[in-house]
């Protein structure tokens, strides 16, 4: 099975679940982004269906999709016409000797009307299928559908773990920074496709603090079409300011208390831009608004 950096527990329990040929009917897998709880699902899925192919009609993978609305990227819920097709997949008979996996990534983005279909699959589970829930706010799911999985939670990781994924290259205590305790961000750094750049960051997060009403609303303007960016970008500045709250001149112009004030509205934006009808220009500029009363 897959061998990923941390939540050794999680892989160890899979495995004997494999060994055994005992599988629950549905499992939950739970925890923040960049994890490698899809990778470990994906891996656990090819292991248990038995037939030795990486693609096959034995698993199959639910995902919400991405659409532009007002030029913005969102991801779109999981609806109930994908909970169907993974209903006539199920009804299906196995191509290989084992069970068959569905995969649900994303699960929270299920609507509920979608989770309540689903919900029904598991009341009546069909014959040598198992069903694997991915989700990274577990608040989200149905209390009705997590009492029929076994739940596994996946745990950020400690930064010498990390630090193993730097290898010989790059600057591994910055790396393991910026990768926030999460294996997965540590590689997308590792692998350039996250660039993270310490001092241009902390320089950014400084400016944005010392900046007047009128040139964030400027930056605003640049950067709100850029969620999955800005998220990102906003998860270091929250690792930041919580450095700063325990080690003096970290951030310039930011004291301890101000970080504590600022960590709680930058994570208060985060959430709200999660959901797919908040204006993400308009949440900027009322972050702004709140940051310049906690500064001033």
């Amino acid at each position: 099975m897959l061998d990923i950096v941390g939540n050794q527990k999680v892989i160890f329990f899979l495995k004997k679940e494999a060994e055994k040929k005992t599988f629950s009917q549905s499992y939950l897998f739970f925890g923040p982004r960049h994890l490698g709880k899809f990778s470990v699902a994906l891996s656990f899925a090819q292991e248990i269906v038995e037939n030795g192919e990486k693609n096959n009609a034995d698993i199959i993978i639910i995902s919400p999709k991405e659409e532009e609305k007002n030029g913005v990227m969102r991801i779109k819920d999981i609806g109930v016409d994908e909970i169907r097709q993974l209903q006539h997949w199920a009804s299906l008979y196995s191509s290989g000797r084992g069970c068959k996996v569905g995969i649900i990534d994303d699960a929270e983005k299920m609507t509920v009307s979608a989770q309540n279909a689903f919900l029904k699959t598991l009341e009546e589970p069909p014959l040598n299928c198992v069903f694997i829930l991915v989700c990274h706010n577990k608040e989200k799911i149905l209390l009705t559908v997590v009492s029929r999985c076994v739940k596994r939670k996946f745990n950020l990781v400690n930064d010498m773990e990390i630090r193993k994924i730097a290898g010989i290259a790059g600057n591994s205590e910055v790396l393991s920074f910026g990768a926030l305790g999460r294996p997965g961000m540590a590689i997308k750094i590792k692998k350039g496709e996250v660039i993270f750049e310490y001092n241009r960051i902390k320089e950014e997060l400084e400016k944005i603090i010392k900046n007047n009403l009128n040139e964030n609303f400027i930056w605003a303007e640049k950067n709100f079409k850029m969620i999955n960016d800005l998220s990102i970008k906003m998860n270091f500045w929250l690792a930041l300011l919580r450095e700063n709250m325990f080690e003096k001149e970290i951030l310039k112009g930011i004291s301890s208390s101000q970080s504590f004030f600022i960590i709680e509205e930058l994570e208060k934006f985060l959430q709200n831009a999660k959901k797919n009808n908040s204006n993400i220009r308009l949440a900027l500029e009322n972050l702004f608004l709140s940051l310049e009363k906690i500064i001033n």
